[in-house]
């Protein structure tokens, strides 16, 4: 089991054995799965309730009808014939191909690392339309890096890498470390005396601290007009993710950030183009300037900056708008709301995560975006494959009844005809999901 800080310290106090760690909910949901039943599944049953007593009622009139208002007729002749259409009318090979489906399909995504919770988004799955993506650590890799340091009035590059890296060295957040890490590389064969007395996070602003009795800022743009720093207007309409820097009150500089796009990413979004998702958008609360730029090197059809969680879920429900189903693709932990709100929410490289397991209706245990249209693939050929049998059982079993019905076939060949169409469906189940997949 495990979770994320992401302020500060604190003392953890284990309270649950193993049984109840993340590895152990996983291992459940999959064994559990088989209860979240969908749509086809669920009628077949249904349908399998009605048709029994049906086909039951059907063989003894052919039974008796004709032997009560024909009595010329054999009675033998008669039931033998009914026992026969009891044999080749048997659901049996229609209740097991649709489960065993499914099955294989779940697992076949498990062994690829995609955890699907349930049988009734794997038909959700087949039919998406439309995909939202969060963009830090989802489109992009979450590495963050310093690309350029700039310093104003009067300070040296080496004010803000001495200031910036005990500062940022306080924090946990993926740019902060970033900076920090950048900072104490560039020193490293530098003296440093510089000495920190007092450090605070401000959430969604950035850091401030006492270093060497100055006060320093650093953080968004919205740092320095909270502790009104002055600075011009120019320095906050940067492109890229920026850190400013202030000392003493002085506008310092800033740090120029960038945020790597997965490579796998532009070959996965055309994919699933393919794969009949007619819509992609990146939904991000970062500046419009980094999204903009993520998007037009994806070409992305649509962006949206600046969003808070509840903001992600309205774009959502306009998204729903257009197209019946929606699915979201996050980290699980800030999108927790529009995940949960979409019709499938995927979770990326959450297995330690008990937070990301409960949210997500798929669950995909490493970072590779490949996973997706892999998984959409897998529900597609199960959905096929399932139409496929059920079309394959309804021709056979429908001729059969008929020549049973009129006595122009023997009970071996019905018992026959009943177990080869069941084999066959399994069969064709297990070779038609069983699709390559590269890695």
């Amino acid at each position: 089991s495990g979770f994320i800080n992401v302020s500060n310290t604190i003392t953890a106090e284990v309270l649950k054995e193993y049984k109840n760690s993340s590895v152990m909910k996983i291992l459940k949901l999959i064994e559990d799965a088989e209860e979240r039943k969908s749509k086809i599944d669920k009628f077949i049953k249904r349908f399998a309730k009605i048709y029994t007593p049906v086909v039951v009622l059907i063989a003894i009139f052919i039974i008796f009808i004709p032997t009560l208002t024909l009595p010329e007729q054999n009675f033998t002749d008669w039931l033998y014939r009914g026992l026969i259409f009891l044999v080749i009318s048997c659901p049996c090979s229609l209740v097991i191909s649709v489960p065993l489906s499914y099955f294989i399909g779940i697992g076949l995504a498990s062994r690829n690392g995609i955890l699907i919770k349930g049988t009734n988004y794997i038909d959700v799955l087949a039919k998406l339309s439309a995909i939202l993506y969060d963009k830090t650590g989802t489109i992009t890799k979450g590495n963050f890096k310093v690309m350029e340091i700039v310093s104003l009035n009067g300070f040296s590059k080496n004010d803000l890498l001495y200031y910036a890296s005990l500062a940022e060295a306080q924090s946990i957040h993926p740019i902060a470390q970033s900076i920090s890490n950048f900072c104490k590389e560039e020193l490293k064969n530098s003296p440093n005396q510089i000495a920190i007395t007092q450090c605070e996070n401000i959430p969604s602003y950035g850091i401030s601290a006492i270093i060497n009795h100055k006060q320093v800022y650093i953080g968004n743009d919205k740092i320095l007009h909270k502790f009104n720093i002055p600075h011009e207007h120019k320095y906050c309409e940067l492109k890229g993710t920026i850190a400013h820097i202030s000392i003493e009150g002085r506008y310092a500089g800033y740090f120029l950030i960038s945020d790597e796009i997965k490579s796998e990413a532009f070959e996965v979004l055309k994919e699933l183009k393919n794969l009949g998702i007619k819509y992609q958008a990146i939904v991000s609360g970062d500046e419009e300037s980094v999204v903009k730029y993520i998007t037009t090197q994806l070409n992305v059809d649509e962006y949206f900056f600046k969003l808070l969680p509840d903001d992600k879920v309205k774009i959502l429900m306009n998204t729903k708008k257009n197209h019946k189903y929606v699915g979201f693709v996050g980290d699980g932990i800030n999108d927790a709301p529009v995940i949960a709100s979409s019709d499938v929410g995927f979770v990326m490289g959450a297995l330690g995560s008990d937070f990301a397991i409960e949210s997500a209706d798929v669950v995909i245990t490493t970072d590779n975006l490949k996973k997706i249209p892999i998984a959409i693939k897998i529900s597609k050929n199960t959905i096929r494959t399932i139409v496929q049998n059920i079309i394959l059982i309804f021709i056979i079993k429908i001729l059969f009844l008929i020549l049973a019905a009129f006595g122009l076939t023997t009970m071996w060949l019905a018992i026959i005809a009943d177990v080869g169409i069941t084999l066959l469906v399994i069969l064709n189940s297990i070779r038609k999901i069983k699709i390559k997949i590269k890695n």
